[in-house]
């Protein structure tokens, strides 16, 4: 990889979305932490709670499921961080998931980690 592209200022951040939480891609992670490394980018690992509607009443069931997703990205990200490698991660309510991947790209390079309480769409 050139020098040039190394120094790159305009690649912070490779977001990898997650489908499953207990089975990270894991060829996924390597590739995004080995570009990482060499780009000085950091890494989200992401994933889009999706699959259906719920009411009001359904709230508190939601937020802890994606609660629980996240502790789990949460430990992954710490099992991958090392050195200069800073990886986070990021879980939200959104559908459909491939459209929430695109959503969060877009807002990745400034977004705070953590649980987002974003509404799927209609």
């Amino acid at each position: 990889m050139s020098t040039a592209m190394r120094r790159s200022p305009q690649l912070r951040s490779i977001l990898v979305g997650v489908r499953d939480v207990l089975a990270p891609p894991k060829q996924a992670l390597a590739k995004a932490k080995v570009l990482a490394n060499r780009l000085g980018a950091r890494v989200e690992l992401f994933h889009a709670v999706a699959g259906f509607r719920a009411d009001e009443d359904a709230r508190p069931i939601m937020e802890q499921i994606a609660a629980m997703r996240l502790t789990h990205l949460k430990k992954l990200a710490r099992e991958r961080s090392s050195g200069k490698l800073k990886v986070s991660a990021h879980v939200c309510w959104d559908t459909p998931s491939h459209e929430a991947i695109a959503r969060r790209a877009r807002v990745a390079q400034s977004a705070p980690t953590g649980f987002s309480r974003t509404r799927p769409r209609t």
